[in-house]
C-alpha cells in the first residue's frame, strides 16, 4: 500500500480527518483520477459500524480544508469530490449545494449532519 494512504488511514482511525484529507491531497495532487480516493475510502472503512458517520466527518473535513486551501488544493479537493476543476473556485456553500444534488458513496449530502465528534457538520457550510 502507498505510504500516504497508510498515513491517511492512521489519521482517520485516530479521528484526525483534516490531516487525512491533507495526506490524500498530497497523493492525488497530480493524479489523473483523484476520484480513486472513494475506492480507497470504501475498501478501508466500509465494514465499520460507524461508516456513514465517518463518511460525513470525512466530507466535512474535505470542505473545511477546501475553505482554507490554495488554488491547487481546491482543484484537487473538488476533483476528489467528483466535481470539475472549473468549480474549484466556488465558495464552499456553493460546493455544498452541488454536492446536495450528487450522491457520494451511496449517501445523499443533504440535511443537517451531526458528526460524532466536534467536527463541523455540513450544515455549517451552508
Amino acid at each position: 500500500m502507498d505510504l500516504l494512504l497508510s498515513w491517511a488511514e492512521l489519521a482517520v482511525n485516530d479521528g484526525r480527518y483534516e490531516e487525512a484529507v491533507r495526506f490524500l491531497v498530497s497523493k492525488y495532487l497530480n493524479a489523473k483520477s483523484p476520484a480513486n480516493v472513494w475506492k480507497w475510502w470504501k475498501r478501508s472503512f466500509r465494514m465499520r459500524p460507524d461508516y456513514p458517520q465517518m463518511t460525513e466527518r470525512f466530507l466535512s473535513a474535505m470542505l473545511t480544508e477546501y475553505q482554507t486551501g490554495g488554488k491547487w488544493f481546491k482543484e484537487t479537493v473538488a476533483t476528489m469530490l467528483g466535481l470539475d476543476k472549473r468549480k474549484s473556485m466556488l465558495p464552499v456553500n456553493e460546493i455544498v449545494q452541488v454536492l446536495r444534488r450528487k450522491k457520494i458513496l451511496g449517501l445523499s449530502v443533504q440535511g443537517n449532519f451531526e458528526p460524532a465528534s466536534p467536527a463541523p457538520s455540513l450544515a455549517a457550510f451552508t
